[in-house]
């Protein structure tokens, strides 16, 4: 069958990425992306692609920022972060709080992203007031 992709769901803004991260309940990944990044289409086809990659994503809530288009709404995305442009890896708590120090930007090897991924914080959220 087609390879196990990691279900990235596509943001359209910054205030859709705001809601987004206050209802994951799960640390967030966020994946910039451009079809005319090379280097996008290249992490997308190896390292995102990887199937003990995508296991282990299976943990977080998957966004994708993509910037194809380029219009003002994907410069404002990009503009919040700092971000020069795609592409780049951010990861975010169950608070919604990025762990900046953690982003990674440009090409990642699957067993990079993989060693990132098993470092990150395994902080469960805090089930508020839950039955």
């Amino acid at each position: 069958g087609p390879t196990e992709r990691a279900a990235f769901r596509p943001l359209a803004n910054l205030a859709e990425l705001q809601r987004e991260l206050a209802n994951a309940g799960r640390p967030t990944v966020l994946d910039f992306y451009a079809d005319w990044c090379a280097t996008c289409k290249e992490l997308e086809r190896t390292t995102l692609a990887a199937p003990e990659v995508v296991a282990e994503l299976a943990r977080f809530h998957l966004l994708r920022a993509d910037l194809t288009a380029y219009d003002a709404e994907d410069r404002d995305l990009l503009r919040h972060f700092a971000l020069p442009g795609p592409p780049a890896l951010l990861f975010f708590a169950a608070d919604s709080t990025e762990w900046r120090e953690r982003r990674l930007i440009g090409f990642v090897s699957p067993s990079a992203l993989l060693a990132h991924l098993r470092a990150l914080p395994h902080a469960a959220p805090v089930a508020a007031g839950s039955p």
